[in-house]
């Protein structure tokens, strides 16, 4: 699944859920310690593309913190 197609189902969610930030990956594409991602915000932007778990969760915390401050 391409990028702009995650970011289109991510934006439905957000809309559906009235959450501020979606996580979106393809399943297809997690193997071993790659687990690409994109975190989508709530106007639809993406607002990073991590490649790890590890990734993932620094930028939950710096998108969150940011949200917050």
């Amino acid at each position: 699944m391409n990028e702009e197609r995650l970011r289109e189902i991510a934006t439905s969610l957000l809309r559906d859920s009235r959450a501020d930030v979606v996580v979106a990956n393809d399943i297809a594409r997690i193997h071993d310690e790659q687990h690409p991602a994109i975190l989508v915000g709530r106007s639809g932007n993406v607002l990073a593309r991590p490649q790890t778990k590890s990734e993932i969760a620094r930028e939950l915390c710096r998108t969150l913190a940011n949200a917050l401050a």
